[in-house]
């Protein structure tokens, strides 16, 4: 049987025009439900709006929380590349950390209304634990990089709980507002990242 993370992966590394038409008719069908405060978006629904079949969406898809998540992380896998190039061009390893964990923060504050929509339509532990998900699949190869001494297992692991601690920590900040200021969200982040993804490659 193929885990949800499988088909991830296997999503994330399709290229197939058809693939990547569907996921992006799927997205703007839910950014189209949180536009529209719709109650209660269904699975039918954004079938029916996006112009696919039920078992089309679950191919890509486990539940409308998993493609809420989707859709709030999906720049992260451009974020996870530039993160590659630039370690590799010479740029140390904390200014990667720091200019990506900016692109972030950035990211999910432009989608707020997106989060805040699908925390009430959805389960907001289920879109977190997606976001968390998603992140760490995007994430995965800076993670292999940096650990390169340890094996698949530990390296899933690890970007789990680099994703969870960024993702949560991001979230929390951003709904609280006590940090207003971006740039000090990132510091924070920064500084609690592991050692060996702030050192120089």
């Amino acid at each position: 049987m193929i885990t949800q993370t499988q088909r991830r992966a296997r999503l994330r590394d399709a290229s197939d025009p058809n693939s990547l038409s569907t996921r992006r008719q799927l997205r703007t069908a839910y950014e189209d439900a949180a536009t529209e405060h719709v109650r209660r978006v269904s699975v039918s629904w954004l079938c029916e709006r996006a112009g696919v079949g039920r078992s089309t969406f679950y191919t890509h898809f486990s539940a409308v929380e998993d493609l809420a998540a989707y859709v709030v992380t999906s720049g992260f896998d451009e974020l996870a590349e530039e993160d590659i190039r630039a370690r590799s061009s010479g740029v140390s390893g904390s200014d990667a950390a720091h200019a990506g964990l900016a692109r972030v923060v950035a990211m999910l504050a432009d989608q707020r209304a997106v989060i805040e929509y699908s925390f009430a339509e959805g389960s907001r532990s289920s879109v977190v634990a997606n976001m968390v998900s998603w992140f760490a699949l995007y994430t995965r190869d800076t993670i292999a990089r940096a650990y390169d001494d340890r094996d698949d297992a530990q390296i899933d692991l690890i970007a789990e709980f680099v994703s969870a601690g960024v993702v949560h920590a991001a979230l929390l900040a951003l709904e609280q507002g006590t940090i207003t200021n971006h740039e000090d969200i990132v510091d924070l982040l920064s500084a609690m990242l592991p050692e060996a993804l702030r050192a120089t490659s």
